[in-house]
């Protein structure tokens, strides 16, 4: 009797422990997001019934990442900065002071799932948590914060490549010695499995030579804006080599070319500028599937694996002009002819190379836990062999606990556009400038008129999920005055000043 009390002692415990495992995620706020409900998302991210959970330690900094750009594509500089700074702490913490899981850790990944182990970022969330910040900030003003995160941006992609082929050589080498090579095995299937082969090609066709060096092209354009706002000379050599960076990275896109040739803020200072920044769609996120897998401890098991899905996106560029021009870009007098912005990042294409590189030590971590729970359902199946009710109870509990518990831990940035792309014109002479969403068949939808603010840098942020959901922000950097041959720091109209506009584009 006491066995049996005992055994349903144990499948109690172990179903508590699967159901602590839980707990509230921002999924609202994203289904909000990918439908481009950006205030409702907004609304739902910031809600206070959902304090507690941003308090758990272990998902900390993937709340603070997705309440960060959350707030930014709504409009909400100040809070997505707020957020977004101390997302950056947290990625130096992890990076410097607590690199590696604890023993804690260790085991509740092994026991539960790798869910249970403390969201440190990807290489990759690290250098875009900081480039983020740098839209924040110069958004707001802040100049000088703005350059100090673009700073840190440049360690992050100095730092990154390095610090991962330590961490990727580390799992390699406990993978060949984890019982005289037993794991390395089930690496080897999953990885020759149908499913993997068919998304290793995919990933091969997405990266590129940028994407695999960590050099984001988002990211490096973005400093060459910061440093160029500060108006110090050694900021501008560093913006002029950034900008040429970006150029590399993008080759073909005339406005980098022309921005790595001129610097915007220089052109400025004699004809006002428009630069805009389309960041559109949904980048990849993660999701589960079951690999079956020979193991060495109870014949084939099932190995959960998260794998990158793609999320599509209808949307081809934007159309700029002036709000006189037609939406052909016809240009009548006093308008310009239309543009339309050219690629910057692919984002999916970083995506699926940050996780090329993770996916050894994925399968790894994967293998330890189904390994260690097949492993002591055997064992507690043996122990048990003189006792057929009790050997079923711990069968029943044993096979419970794996089904709750196996899980793929799916954690991934999911407020992240699908890409972004750039374009520059001088500024319309009636301070109106159209914008239109051109759809991937082509057509090109109606056009929405924003107001420029005063200045004679003008950044319009374009936030669109899909042709039919786009948000206009527009705020403005003023580029530094010649002082003695050397640009002086700039002033900036303040956020309260910025404008948002809808628009409706073209499918």
């Amino acid at each position: 009797m006491s066995c049996r009390t005992t055994s349903a002692g144990i499948a109690v415990a172990l179903l508590l422990v699967a159901a602590a495992g839980g707990c509230d995620s921002p999924a609202a706020a994203i289904a909000a997001h990918s439908t481009g409900d950006f205030e409702g998302a907004r609304r739902e991210i910031l809600a206070s019934s959902l304090e507690g959970a941003k308090q758990t330690e272990r998902d900390r900094l993937v709340w603070l990442m997705e309440e960060g750009k959350i707030c930014l594509d709504a409009g909400d500089a100040l809070t997505a900065s707020e957020a977004l700074a101390k997302a950056s702490d947290w990625c130096e913490r992890f990076a410097i002071y607590e690199p590696k899981t604890t023993i804690s850790e260790e085991m509740a990944s092994v026991a539960v799932n790798p869910r249970m182990r403390t969201y440190r970022g990807t290489y990759s969330d690290r250098i875009q948590v900081d480039a983020y910040a740098v839209l924040a900030n110069l958004w707001l003003g802040r100049t000088g914060q703005a350059a100090v995160y673009a700073n840190r941006v440049a360690e992050r992609q100095t730092d990154a490549e390095v610090e991962q082929s330590r961490q990727i050589a580390k799992v390699e080498k406990e993978i060949g010695g984890y019982r005289g090579g037993a794991v390395k095995g089930m690496v080897s299937q999953v990885r020759a499995s149908q499913a993997m082969r068919s998304l290793g090609a995919s990933a091969a066709n997405g990266a590129n030579a940028a994407n695999a060096a960590y050099l984001d092209p988002f990211a490096t354009w973005i400093c060459a804006i910061a440093w160029s706002a500060t108006g110090e000379s050694s900021n501008l050599e560093r913006a002029r080599v950034a900008f040429s960076r970006a150029a590399a990275m993008a080759p073909g896109n005339t406005v980098l070319a022309e921005q790595a040739h001129r610097n915007p803020f220089e052109t400025a200072r004699s004809r006002p500028q428009v630069i805009v920044l389309l960041e559109a769609g949904r980048c990849m996120s993660l999701e589960q599937i079951v690999i079956p897998v020979a193991t060495p401890w109870s014949g084939y098991n099932g190995i959960p694996i998260p794998v990158p899905v793609e999320h599509p996106c209808n949307i081809a560029a934007l159309s700029i002009a002036s709000a006189g021009t037609g939406a052909g870009g016809g240009a009548g007098a006093g308008s310009m002819a239309a543009v339309r912005t050219e690629a910057l990042s692919d984002n999916d294409a970083i995506f699926m190379a940050q996780y090329d590189r993770m996916l050894p030590e994925i399968i790894f971590r994967t293998a330890l836990m189904v390994g260690a729970k097949a492993g002591a359902t055997v064992a507690a199946t043996q122990a048990t062999r003189d006792d057929d009710d009790l050997q079923l109870a711990i069968l029943l509990a044993m096979s419970l606990y794996q089904a709750l518990t196996n899980e793929a831990d799916l954690r991934s940035w999911n407020s992240v556009g699908k890409f972004t792309q750039i374009a520059q014109i001088d500024r319309p002479p009636d301070g109106r400038a159209a914008i239109s969403v051109v759809g991937d068949s082509g057509a090109v939808g109606p056009a929405a008129t924003v107001e420029l603010p005063e200045g004679s840098v003008v950044i319009l942020y374009v936030r669109s999920m899909d042709a039919a959901s786009t948000l206009i922000h527009a705020f403005s950097i003023q580029p530094p005055d010649s002082v003695e041959g050397r640009m002086a720091p700039v002033s900036v109209v303040p956020a309260e000043s910025n404008a948002a506009v809808a628009v409706r584009g073209a499918s």
